[in-house]
């Protein structure tokens, strides 16, 4: 039997919302985190399910807090699905999880978050709306 699937690094994660494990690529992992963005910036009735709904982000959250390998590839693959209008959703991707990266792990991805912002326009965007702490160095935040 072949194994989980993954994205193309061979990411994957399970599914906390599911009973059983389930595997989610780093694909549908951003379209799911979307469309919980989606909902949270809906009518009421959509952020009331929103608050029921945060599978997605909670397990994007995890990545970037646990340090995940990858996490900068999908934070890259978030980006680049965005949704209309680009400039709202990629701030809010630059001031949650592309935010706590650099807040918690900015020394140890750096050179990955350089590459990123260097050849991709929406991580680029996401970055520029990131606050940094005073635990990053000066030195990388420039």
């Amino acid at each position: 039997m072949k194994g989980p699937p993954g994205d193309s690094a061979g990411n994957t994660y399970e599914d906390p919302t599911m009973l059983q494990a389930c595997v989610v690529n780093d694909t549908d992992l951003a379209d799911a985190y979307w469309s919980e963005f989606a909902l949270r910036h809906g009518n009421r009735a959509e952020r009331l399910e929103a608050e029921s709904t945060v599978a997605s982000t909670e397990a994007v959250a995890d990545r970037v807090t646990a340090g995940a390998e990858g996490i900068v590839d999908l934070l890259t693959v978030i980006a680049n699905r965005a949704p209309d209008p680009q400039a709202e959703s990629l701030a809010y991707l630059g001031a949650a999880p592309v935010e706590d990266l650099l807040n918690d792990h900015a020394a140890r991805f750096f050179d990955e978050i350089d590459a990123a912002a260097r050849t991709n326009e929406r991580f680029r965007y996401a970055l520029r709306c990131a606050w940094f702490d005073d635990s990053i160095d000066p030195s990388l935040a420039q």
